[in-house]
């Protein structure tokens, strides 16, 4: 019975009425989730414990340092990420391989439950470790701790790595990341951010001694700049205590301030043409860059469900074009992501058959035009609120089966976004809220703002071999100021239907058979069609089921 309500509980989620009903509980307030044990050392060092027992006997261990790349001087470019390969290879108390074979001893393997990643700004160290002998948990929170200030700067350690990372750097040079490299100066205005590529340069790499490496270290590898996260099946005040011992003493040697997290402004549009002689295809993005917010109050989480709302309509509408007998564009879509700290990017991009830029690009910007003067309707947006908050729903009436590994990425985004991890059951209420709130006039107003801003980038991306077929910045602005002229007609108001007209009509099973090899039972019902049904235990209160049917089109030539 349980389980049946809860589906019933899910499938009510699609009346018309989901937002639109009062809110039976006090508002609830914005703030960090209780569960989560937060403190901060004398040092500054940070801590959030989690408990949670799925799996059970296992933990996840984070090790947040909030420098980066950037922190690198001129003579370190790479050093960043070069310290965080060293820390697997030796400590004060871990000499060498001890570390390693350590850890496999645990069961634990590099790659798979001990990684590491440097970005512009962070470097992360993540362990996934065992907790089920009290003693060797502990040893992986001192592992962290080693990390933390006693990495060992080895001579022939430090030589060993020079090659591997020569190679990493070797294999990140693919398409994708020449593509990239094309773009960044542009991308952030000649910031260091463009001059600071965590992998580095390849000369620093290979000649930068040691002693460099270790000054980098020990200037910036600051409790000031440490956060812990530790989440899993554990006594969590005992894990509390072993933070305290052995954190603590940590010391902030250096005050050197950390380089600025900023990209300067620009109010006109930017114009960059991108190819290489592996890229085959053609390709059109108007990059809008704006101020990226923290999501760490009601306001804020509500701006947020109010782009997310605008983004699906309108991606909606480009679905549907798509769908046309002679669509004007392979593929078509508005999206949004954070690029460094402060910055927000929103892109209206679009994938091209060959080189027919202005007939795609004439039609997006048509579509800009429609919602700018006509606005989205009201069966758009109810549809829009049903599709944001069915996964939210699902994860809410499975927030008992969330596994630590899920919990620990929350908490570290929220501490790398400076945003507020609300815990499940809050934010479902909070976002339930927050979208009978939201009005059709605010996600209009939130498109028509969107071109507003004028810190844009116009670029296109083609094979070498047709970079003149891109247009011009005065060609894509002129269009663009074209179409936002011309009078649209409305959209077509959808109406939102039931899923069945009718309901069915009951059959009969005419026959079942129960496969003991395998636990299945299989029926075959009166129209012909055959079920097969296990019942498992491996999800509370979920249940999931697929269906094919033989047949089917072959295109000719395929």
């Amino acid at each position: 019975m349980k389980l049946l309500n809860k589906i019933f509980f899910l499938i009510s989620l699609f009346s018309h009425s989901a937002f639109s009903e009062t809110i039976n509980l006090q508002p609830i307030n914005y703030e960090y989730n209780k569960d989560v044990i937060r403190g901060q050392l004398n040092n500054g060092l940070k801590y959030f414990i989690l408990k949670n027992n799925k799996p059970k006997n296992q933990a996840e261990l984070r090790l947040i340092v909030e420098v980066g790349s950037l922190e690198e001087d001129d003579n370190q470019q790479g050093l960043a990420h070069f310290v965080e390969h060293l820390a697997f290879n030796g400590t004060k108390n871990y000499e060498k391989n001890t570390l390693d074979e350590y850890l496999q001893t645990l069961g634990m393997f590099i790659g798979a439950h001990v990684n590491a990643y440097t970005s512009y700004e962070n470097t992360v160290y993540k362990l996934s470790v065992p907790t089920d002998k009290p003693k060797d948990f502990e040893k992986t929170i001192q592992i962290l701790e080693e990390w933390a200030r006693n990495l060992s700067f080895d001579v022939n350690e430090f030589e060993k790595e020079r090659g591997i990372i020569l190679e990493e750097k070797r294999a990140r040079k693919n398409l994708w990341q020449r593509m990239y490299n094309q773009t960044k100066e542009m991308l952030f205005n000649n910031a260091k951010y463009a001059q600071r590529d965590p992998i580095g340069k390849t000369e620093i790499i290979k000649n930068a001694p040691v002693a460099i490496a270790k000054q980098f270290y020990e200037t910036w590898y600051r409790p000031e700049f440490m956060s812990l996260v530790v989440v899993g099946d554990f006594d969590s005040q005992k894990v509390e205590a072993m933070i305290k011992e052995k954190f603590s003493s940590l010391k902030n040697k250096s005050t050197k301030k950390r380089a600025l997290r900023i990209l300067l402004p620009v109010n006109h549009a930017r114009y960059q043409r991108v190819s290489d002689k592996e890229y085959t295809d053609y390709s059109f993005v108007l990059k809008i860059i704006g101020e990226h917010k923290p999501v760490n109050s009601k306001i804020k989480k509500k701006t947020a469900l109010i782009r997310s709302l605008a983004h699906s309509i309108f991606n909606d509408r480009l679905t549907e074009i798509k769908k046309e007998i002679s669509p004007p564009f392979i593929s078509a879509s508005l999206s949004n992501y954070k690029l460094v700290t402060g910055v927000d990017i929103t892109d209206f991009s679009l994938d091209i058959e060959k080189s027919k830029y202005e007939i795609a690009e004439k039609r997006l910007f048509k579509e800009i035009a429609r919602v700018n003067q006509h606005g989205f309707n009201f069966n758009e947006l109810k549809l829009a609120k049903l599709y944001l908050f069915a996964p939210l729903k699902k994860s809410y009436i499975e927030s008992d089966d969330k596994k630590s590994l899920t919990y620990t990425t929350k908490i570290t985004d929220s501490i790398l976004n400076k945003s507020t991890y609300l815990n499940t059951q809050n934010n479902f209420f909070i976002t339930k809220e927050l979208l009978a709130q939201i009005t059709l006039e605010e996600i209009n107003d939130y498109f028509k703002k969107i071109l507003t801003n004028k810190n844009q980038i116009f670029l296109y991306k083609t094979p070498q071999k047709d970079q003149q077929k891109a247009l011009s910045l005065i060609q894509t602005q002129t269009l663009l100021t074209n179409a936002l002229k011309i009078k649209t007609k409305i959209y077509p108001d959808k109406k939102i239907g039931i899923l069945l007209a009718e309901k069915p009509q009951q059959g009969t099973i005419k026959s079942s058979h129960y496969h003991q090899n395998i636990g299945v039972n299989e029926y075959l019902l009166s129209n012909g069609i055959n079920v097969f049904f296990k019942k498992t235990d491996f999800k509370k209160d979920n249940f999931s089921f697929s269906a094919f049917s033989e047949g089917g089109l072959i295109r000719k030539g395929c």
